[in-house]
């Protein structure tokens, strides 16, 4: 069973294949630090064990997918990191944004938990 994937600084291009989510056991998913373009598949749903997200640093656009903001308001999804600090994605629901300049910024308005 896989549970931990990480892809970091590969050099991976292209779309990030849908069949991630086949990934039923997975925990910790890392494909920042690549190539990867285009939109993130929404096939997160049936990923209730996945902990940890790291997608920055790559070339995405659009929206983050319902199925990842799901588990993150639900509470699993304790780290979700992506490109929505100056990239062309809408993240509202990220615990860490990222810009061009390779600088992050947590997202107070969006971290779970009570003030």
């Amino acid at each position: 069973t896989l549970e931990s994937l990480d892809m970091q600084n590969n050099h991976l291009a292209g779309p990030v294949p849908s069949a991630l989510g086949d990934l039923d056991e997975l925990r910790y998913l890392s494909l920042d630090g690549n190539n990867f373009s285009g939109s993130i598949p929404d096939v997160f749903t049936g990923l209730t064990n996945l902990e940890r997200v790291y997608l920055n640093f790559n070339e995405f656009n659009g929206v983050m997918p319902s199925s990842l903001c799901f588990l993150r308001e639900e509470g699993v999804l304790e780290d979700l990191w992506s490109d929505c600090g100056g990239y062309p994605i809408t993240c509202t629901c990220c615990t860490v944004c990222c810009d061009m300049v390779a600088e992050c910024d947590e997202m107070a308005s969006q971290q779970g938990g009570s003030d």
